[in-house]
Order: structure tokens, then C-alpha cells, then sequence
């Protein structure tokens, strides 16, 4: 649009706000609504005049208002693209995305319109060397040893049939259950459970529906010391007065279908077990391979919370205002890797009572400080010249090939959709102006405060997980493994 007919005036109501008002010169407003009414002309038809003779004045009476109201949301467009360039914005979203005013055309009248905006705020690092960080000591403890081989005996622990032996106690059962508790039906499908000792006094843990606990104690009692093969079993019997509200002090007719008996096989903790793993000869050699194995994963851990421990100084120190639509972008990306992240370990969120504003309303800060982040990072790399040549890219997706134990083809390939590789170069970017942060900053480290007694118990636990990767994936715990096991 000629610069002559636009006229526009900026606003400022925040740091990542502007508002823009303009005004479009009756000139070229008139001549879009002389071409619209011309080529409206060349096609209507109507009674009583030929094809292409239909006066002006006609068409205006009868098609003006949809007619203007075209001509003038496309004017708008048009100087709000414009407005992008003069005015230099860097809007956050795309025009459709802002909230835009457009006036009515009136005939001999510029064309006024406002537009709300977000854009990108001014970042102007001011601090960014000998920042202030702490790091931890990378250790591994015993326990951390122990607890790395239990969830190794877990992962070969086996679940045999129980066919032509007695139900004990630590057999795993699966049953249905149904019939009538007091004249009212009753029905449990897939009930599982292990068998615990009826005369022990020992709690199995608290079960969050009490008839559901108090179904498999009376099922329990029934099934140990019995053949498994005796798959349907009538059990008729009145519950005692302590039984769940709902049941207490009635009579019970319950037909019990034994579905599955397995039994539980952990492999013990001995040099035969080091050799199944395949690492080791002996127990004691495994051991020490376990403690170097998470001692670098831990030492990984370190890196990766010093460079955590950097950005959170240089936002500190940097104070940047970030508009709401860019945390909720970023938001929302972290909320699909947390759902993914749930659904490659088979878990629901619900299961930690967490629905999905409350995953959100978790996630809000962290997904604010990494918006943050990335402008301060980008306007350093602008500021040091930082840049991540080809031959480095080339060198990342390498070594991601050889992690994936894939082709370097393939992977490049994948990168390359939905321009993949320019994200990988972006973040490393990014590490690069973290490395050179950390490279000035004043570092201390971190020992036998209560602070650091609890990340390292955290992160040790992370280390032992982390270690336990197989195939890329993250070894399910001991309960998630059972489970899936025992189903």
C-alpha cells in the first residue's frame, strides 16, 4: 500500500504489547469498491436488465453492505502487513491472531481500524558473566548400588502357572467374583492379588476401596492351602459386623473364578545372577560396574543441573517480561511430552491425582523460565556471535544415529521434516551460549548441606533409573514392573 494513503500511530500499554491505530485514505478505499462493483456488474443478472447493464447505483442499493465489508477487511490486511515492516514489530502470533478493530467504510471517509498485538519483548542482557552458580558433587552411594540391582532382579524376576500344587502365601491370583451380598448383585472382574497369611497380623498396606480389601481377605482365606485346578469355587457366608458399612451383618452367595495362579521367581543376588546379565563373572565385579555406570550418569546429572543452575542466574539477573501466548505455546509443548512420557510408561496421570489444569498449573512456571530462557540465550548468541556451523550439526546428528543404532540417512531425513535440523541448531546454539556462561561464572560447590543431601538422594535415584535404559526407553519401577507382569 502506498505510504501516502496509511497513515498508523504505535502504542505501547506493556513490554509485550503494542497497539496500532491507522487510517486508510478514502483514495484507494474508492477505487477497491469501483473494481469490486465492476466485476460484480460483469456477472449478476436480474429481471429487467441484460447481462453486464446493471446500474451502479442498483448494485450499490442492493450489495453494498457485504461488498464494504469485504473491501474493507482486506484493506485492513493489507496495511497491518504493512504495519509489520514500517513499524519493525515482531509480533508473537500471526494477523488473524490479533484483535483487530475495522471501521465501517464511510463514503468520502478514510478508513480507520485498530489492532492489539503480542510481540516479542526487548531483551538487553546487561549481566551475563561471573554469575553466581553452585554445583554439586557427583556420588553414588550403597544404596544406590542395592537399589539398581533390585530393579535388575525385578526385571528377570519370572511369574510361573501354579497348576498342580497348593495356593500358598506370595502367590499372585487373578479371579472374577459374582453374585449377591445381601439380595444385592455383586460383581469384581480381573480381581489380582497376592496371597498374604489370613492368620498374619502383618497390614498389607492400605487398599482405597475398603469392600475391594475386604473381598480379596475373605477370597484369600478361602483360596490358600487349595488346588488351583478347582477353578470354581460357591462360597456362601455372612460377613461379620466390621465388614464395609454395606455388607456388614449380611449374607453373601459368591461364585469365585479362578482365572490364573502364578507364582513369583526372583533370582537371588549371586555370581550366577552377574553372569545372566552378561557384564560380569562375579557379584562382587558386577557391583562395581553398577557403581561406575551410575556414577557417570550422575556426573551427566551434574552437567545437566549446572547448566539449569546458569540459566536460572542469568534470568535472575536479566529480568525479561514474556506475553502469555508464548508460555502457553511452550506450555503446551511440555504438556505433550509429559503426556507422552506417561503413555511410554503406561501410566495415567490420573493414577497421582493429577487431571490435566492441574499437569498445566505444574508445568506454568517451569514453561515460563524456559520462554525466558531461550530469549535471553538467543540475544547472547546475537550478542557473542555464537553460531553452530554445519560440520557441528553433521557431528550431533552422528552421534544421535549411533545412540539409535541407525543410518545417518535416516535420521538426517527425519530431521529435516518440519525443519527439524534448524531446531537441533537452535539448541545447540543454545548449549554453546550456557557452556560459555559457565565457562566466566563463579562456581561453588556444594557439600553436606541439607540442600545438597537431598538433590543427590534425587538425582541418585534418577542416576539408577537412568542406568536401568534399555533401547532408549526408561525401565518401569519395581511396582509398575510387577504389575504389568502380574496382568
Amino acid at each position: 500500500m502506498d505510504e501516502s494513503h496509511l497513515q498508523l500511530k504505535l502504542e505501547s500499554p506493556s513490554p509485550v504489547t503494542r497497539t496500532i491505530t491507522g487510517e486508510i485514505a478514502w483514495e484507494p478505499v474508492r477505487e477497491k469498491l469501483d473494481e469490486a462493483y465492476k466485476e460484480l456488474g460483469k456477472t449478476i443478472t436480474l429481471k429487467g436488465f441484460r447481462k453486464g447493464k446493471v446500474p451502479k447505483g442498483m448494485l450499490k442499493k442492493m450489495f453494498h453492505k457485504r461488498i464494504a465489508a469485504e473491501i474493507s477487511h482486506t484493506l485492513v490486511q493489507e496495511a497491518l502487513v504493512d504495519a509489520i515492516t514500517r513499524l519493525e514489530l515482531r509480533p508473537v502470533s500471526p494477523i488473524p491472531d490479533w484483535d483487530v478493530d475495522e471501521k465501517d467504510i464511510v463514503e468520502g471517509e478514510s478508513l480507520g481500524f485498530s489492532a492489539t498485538l503480542e510481540v516479542l519483548p526487548e531483551v538487553e542482557i546487561t549481566e551475563y558473566e561471573g554469575l553466581e552458580v553452585k554445583r554439586r558433587e557427583a556420588a553414588v552411594s550403597d544404596e544406590d548400588v542395592e537399589r539398581f540391582l533390585e530393579s535388575k532382579q525385578n526385571e528377570l524376576t519370572q511369574y510361573l502357572p501354579v497348576e498342580e500344587t497348593d495356593m500358598v502365601v506370595g502367590h499372585i491370583v487373578r479371579c472374577d467374583v459374582m453374585g449377591k451380598i445381601g439380595g444385592e448383585p455383586v460383581s469384581m472382574e480381573g480381581l489380582t492379588f497376592q496371597l498374604n497369611d489370613p492368620q498374619s497380623d502383618e497390614e498389607s498396606g492400605p487398599d482405597p476401596d475398603p469392600e475391594r480389601a475386604a473381598m480379596i481377605a475373605k477370597i484369600t482365606s478361602e483360596l490358600v492351602s487349595t488346588r488351583p485346578e478347582d477353578a470354581e469355587r460357591d462360597l456362601t457366608f455372612t460377613w461379620a459386623e466390621d465388614a464395609p458399612e454395606a455388607w456388614a451383618s449380611k449374607e453373601a452367595q459368591l461364585l469365585v473364578e479362578i482365572e490364573a495362579v502364578r507364582e513369583r521367581k526372583t533370582p537371588e543376588l549371586d555370581d550366577e545372577f552377574a553372569r545372566d546379565i552378561g557384564e560380569a563373572e562375579t557379584l562382587s565385579d558386577y557391583r562395581e560396574i553398577v557403581r561406575k555406570q551410575l556414577l557417570e550418569a550422575d556426573e551427566e546429572r551434574v552437567k545437566q543441573d549446572l547448566r539449569r543452575s546458569v540459566e536460572e542466574a542469568l534470568i535472575e539477573k536479566n529480568p525479561v517480561e514474556v506475553s502469555a501466548t508464548l508460555v502457553e505455546r511452550q506450555l503446551n509443548s511440555v504438556m505433550e511430552r509429559a503426556q507422552m512420557a506417561f503413555q511410554m510408561r503406561g501410566v495415567s496421570p490420573d493414577i497421582f491425582g493429577m487431571d490435566n489444569e492441574k499437569l498445566r498449573d505444574q508445568f506454568r512456571s517451569s514453561a515460563e523460565s524456559e520462554v525466558k530462557k531461550t530469549l535471553l540465550t538467543d540475544a547472547l548468541a546475537k550478542k557473542l556471535d555464537v553460531k553452530v556451523s554445519d560440520e557441528e550439526l553433521e557431528e550431533r546428528l552422528k552421534e544421535i544415529a549411533e545412540a539409535r543404532s541407525e543410518s545417518l540417512e535416516r535420521v538426517k531425513a527425519e530431521y529435516e521434516k518440519n525443519a527439524g535440523s534448524e531446531a537441533l541448531r537452535v539448541v545447540m546454539r543454545e548449549e554453546k551460549v550456557l557452556d560459555l556462561l559457565l565457562d566466566s561464572a563463579h562456581v561453588t560447590t556444594v557439600q553436606g548441606s541439607d540442600e545438597a543431601e537431598t538433590e543427590d538422594l534425587e538425582n541418585a535415584k534418577k542416576s539408577s533409573r537412568d542406568a536401568g535404559k534399555e533401547d532408549g526407553s526408561e525401565a518401569p519401577s519395581e511396582s509398575e514392573d510387577s504389575e504389568q507382569k502380574e496382568s
